[in-house]
């Protein structure tokens, strides 16, 4: 009985093979290289996920394969399993091996069932399983078929996404189409890659050297969508997770969302949306918390997880949307930003909406709609860095405008003290004769740099408008020569106020030419170009003075020329949070907080070239302001003094008692006893330096 149940069993197992489908395809030695199998497969959908190879072969009349062409299959985000069933006939003269290439690589389950004798031969695909047990070690989704003389087979090929896009290819490709078709993917591929990787690398530059986060985001969002082209392209399984189907599986939708999460946060920080657009910011900042809670949903049981990805790109769609209308919205309200930022969001917009309408099955599956997340990715890139390149070359003319007229001050400056030093080594012939003249001469020059005093003082910021921000505060500035180069400078932009005590390379006439540099180029940064954070500001200052100066060869990038520049202290106070924020080149800033010394250093380098010609991105230091916090920034001019019983410096450890000594009292007494202990210190010596300190309280 057992042995007839047995037999039985291998004649349904062994199904006719003159039995046809919908269509046959015939294999002969005149095969071309690329075969498509679409026309003549019929499917049957398992919603349930209950069949299997044996019932679906011995087809006892409940499962009902229809044409593909008449049936309701859509290659969207589907989450049933689909079994496919087609008949090839083999007319070749000799054995012959093809490939299949069933689907794109995001599919589960591609596996192919085919009927060898009494056994049902398997051959193994898709990202469910490890890399090394697919039948054939590839990225894409590929099976044997080998084609036997005067064989007539019938094939089936289990199909399973888990709720990830797919487009059904079936066709049947030679060796050589295999091999063609990597080959041409390289050159597209490879463009596109190395086009992201070079893009990151960029901008994760001018990160490190500019210490804004909005070009971090930018490169966090370029690295989210290249990973996210990555697992879309099979590349996941081969290179990052071999042997992790779990992690493949996912992959897609853990960096979709991440591309989302920080593209949306880089756009909110580019447009200072917290500031121009509030609205928009609670958006962004509600879609970065849902894509957050999106992907960890993704990492749950599977019934969830099958609804991410579609979750995901319906959100990536929905951003860029608002990312457009968030750009309108700055333009309508005259926010200036370069129209390359705006083309290139419209080029990512169009190709996300193709990607995502060729899942939804809006557009046919073609090279253009598989590829429009690339060709979008790849078009916004290019145009982001063109906005980029246009904001540079702006700023460049602008600079390179300022260095012309300062250089030609300077030169002038240069002539005219040629000139006097020349008038002078002739007048020293005929001295007796010409004392006269030269005494008047001198007092011409003395005069001039007296006039010159008066349009420095014009120039700098006055200290009564420190008093409308600060009504307790003082400035104690006492230039060595009649000029000096220690200046203080302060402005008020956006409820933020920014104090800074700058301390010019010597003295005299030059520290008065590089304090009307230094205060040219405060205005322009603060408040033309409103960076208020002063270690952003100490950073566009520095190349501001290297560039002018021509500190650095335009062909080797050594330093050379001048060494001159200055130190300085800037310290913003913002009116609305009360947060001092503190950076500094050589000179710190103090805080006396009930009866306590707090020291804030500067960094150990200067603006301009140092010695050893590197330059470090300066450091920002914020802190909590506190009321009645006093806060003193001040050049080396008072601590460097020489005085006192055996002739010695003041020294800052001396400067720090004195202040804790005074702190308490207003600040004009503060900014009397100062000047009284100096000038008692100093006694009958020569002052060597300009003296600059400056008191402010917190109110």
């Amino acid at each position: 009985m057992l042995k007839k149940v047995w037999i039985s069993f291998l004649i349904v197992l062994g199904f006719s093979t003159t039995v046809m489908s919908q269509g046959i395809v015939v294999v002969n030695d005149d095969q071309p290289d690329y075969t498509s199998l679409l026309d003549n497969i019929q499917i049957l959908e398992d919603k349930n996920h209950e069949y299997n190879i044996r019932q679906v072969i011995a087809n006892d009349g409940n499962y009902q394969f229809v044409p593909l062409a008449e049936s309701d299959f859509n290659p969207g985000y589907a989450v049933s399993t689909y079994w496919l069933k087609f008949t090839i006939k083999h007319e070749v003269s000799n054995p012959t091996e093809f490939f299949l290439e069933i689907g794109t690589p995001t599919l589960n389950i591609a596996n192919l069932y085919y009927n060898e004798g009494a056994q049902i031969i398997e051959r193994k695909s898709g990202d469910a399983i490890k890399f090394s047990e697919k039948d054939i070690a590839n990225r894409r989704i590929l099976v044997k078929i080998k084609s036997e003389p005067g064989k007539l087979k019938t094939y089936f090929v289990k199909l399973r996404a888990d709720g990830e896009n797919f487009n059904l290819q079936m066709r049947l490709l030679t060796h050589e189409r295999v091999w063609l078709n990597d080959y041409q993917d390289q050159y597209f591929l490879g463009t596109f890659y190395g086009l992201v990787v070079f893009i990151i690398f960029i901008y994760f530059f001018f990160f490190i050297a500019l210490k804004d986060k909005t070009f971090l985001y930018y490169v966090l969002y370029v690295l989210g969508l290249g990973l996210l082209n990555i697992s879309l392209d099979g590349y996941v399984s081969q290179f990052f997770f071999p042997n992790n189907p779990l992690l493949v599986n996912r992959s897609s939708m853990m960096f979709g969302g991440v591309a989302v999460i920080f593209g949306i946060t880089y756009v909110r920080t580019f447009l200072n949306f917290k500031q121009n657009l509030p609205i928009y910011n609670k958006i962004a900042l509600g879609f970065v918390i849902l894509n957050f809670g999106i992907i960890m949903m993704g990492f749950g049981p599977k019934h969830i997880f099958d609804i991410s990805i579609p979750i995901i790109s319906g959100t990536s769609s929905l951003a860029t949307l608002i990312i457009i209308s968030s750009i309108i919205v700055s333009w309508v309200k005259g926010i200036k930003f370069s129209k390359f930022f705006a083309v290139a969001y419209l080029s990512l917009a169009v190709g996300v909406f193709v990607y995502v309408g060729k899942n939804f099955g809006l557009f046919p599956m073609n090279f253009f709609s598989e590829q429009s997340l690339k060709l979008g990715t790849a078009a916004e890139m290019i145009f982001l860095s063109l906005s980029m390149v246009d904001r540079f070359r702006r700023m460049q003319l602008e600079k390179q405008q300022q260095q012309e007229e300062l250089l030609q001050q300077v030169q002038a400056a240069n002539t005219e003290k040629d000139a006097i030093n020349r008038d002078l080594e002739n007048q020293t012939r005929e001295i007796k004769e010409q004392k006269e003249i030269i005494e008047e001469k001198n007092k011409d020059i003395t005069e001039s740099i007296r006039y010159s005093k008066r349009i420095q003082q014009a120039v700098l910021p006055s200290a009564e408008k420190l008093v409308k921000y600060f009504p307790d505060s003082f400035i104690l500035n006492k230039p060595k020569d009649i000029v000096g180069g220690d200046f203080a400078w302060f402005s008020e932009r956006d409820k933020k106020v920014v104090v800074a005590a700058v301390d010019c390379t010597g003295h005299g006439v030059p520290g008065a030419f590089m304090s009307v540099i230094g205060n040219s180029f405060m205005n322009e940064i603060v408040n033309e170009r409103k960076m208020t954070r002063p270690d952003v500001v100490l950073e566009v200052l520095r190349e501001s003075i290297i560039r002018s100066l021509k500190q650095r060869s335009k062909e080797t990038g050594e330093p050379q020329g001048m060494k001159d520049g200055m130190d300085i202290a800037v310290v913003r106070y913002d009116l609305e949070t009360n947060v001092l924020s503190f950076a500094g080149a050589k000179n710190p800033m103090y805080i006396v907080r009930d009866g306590e010394m707090m020291v804030y250093k500067g960094d150990r380098f200067p603006i301009g070239v140092d010695a050893d010609g590197v330059l470090i991105p300066f450091e920002g230091h914020d802190i909590p302001a506190q009321k009645g916090d006093c806060v003193y920034l001040f050049s080396d001019g008072y601590a460097d003094q020489f005085g006192g019983p055996k002739g010695k410096k003041f020294m800052y450890k001396q400067f720090q008692e004195l202040l804790l000594n005074i702190h308490d009292k207003d600040m004009e007494v503060q900014k009397y006893i100062l000047e009284e202990t100096l000038e008692k210190w100093r006694g009958s010596l020569e002052q060597v330096d300009d003296v600059l300190v400056i008191g402010i309280r917190i109110e």
